[in-house]
């Protein structure tokens, strides 16, 4: 998986017209951390908070809305209602395993829809793209709520 570099990220939003503020770099700080793994609105805020006091919800909320704008940022649904972030990765073609308790996210190197390109071909559909989310727990998440480990 293709980490993202904070200057590459900040190259980015200075090309696209943003201006880079303390809380956006903050925000950039957190989201290059957790590079690994889906974090919900209220996990950055907070991680946020910690590192620069001063920010709001609205503050961070407008920030995401940037990156995504730009194109650097995924965010998914894990119960159909609230959103998680993390940056997108640059790499090949492939589908994710989200953990719903961690937000670890796990790569899934291979596209398990391949026979629906069949299908399309046969139904005359044109495919402009998909995507493939599969939201369970991680060993860890499984064993802790079994009183076993903690993350």
């Amino acid at each position: 998986m293709h980490m993202h570099k904070r200057e590459e990220l900040l190259d980015q939003l200075k090309i696209n017209g943003y201006k880079i503020t303390e809380p956006r770099q903050m925000v950039l700080e957190v989201l290059l951390a957790n590079q690994d793994r889906f974090l919900s609105v209220d996990a950055i805020y907070t991680e946020v908070k910690r590192l620069f006091p001063p920010v709001n919800m609205t503050t961070v909320y407008r920030n995401l809305e940037a990156l995504e704008t730009i194109g650097v940022l995924d965010r998914t649904l894990f119960d159909n209602q609230t959103a998680y972030f993390k940056l997108i990765c640059q790499t090949h073609h492939h589908h994710h395993m989200i953990c719903t308790g961690c937000g670890r996210m796990t790569v899934i190197d291979f596209c398990p829809l391949e026979g629906l390109k069949r299908l399309a071909k046969k139904e005359r559909f044109l495919i402009e793209g998909h995507r493939l989310e599969v939201f369970g727990k991680c060993e860890k998440c499984i064993n802790r709520k079994h009183g076993g480990d903690s993350h």
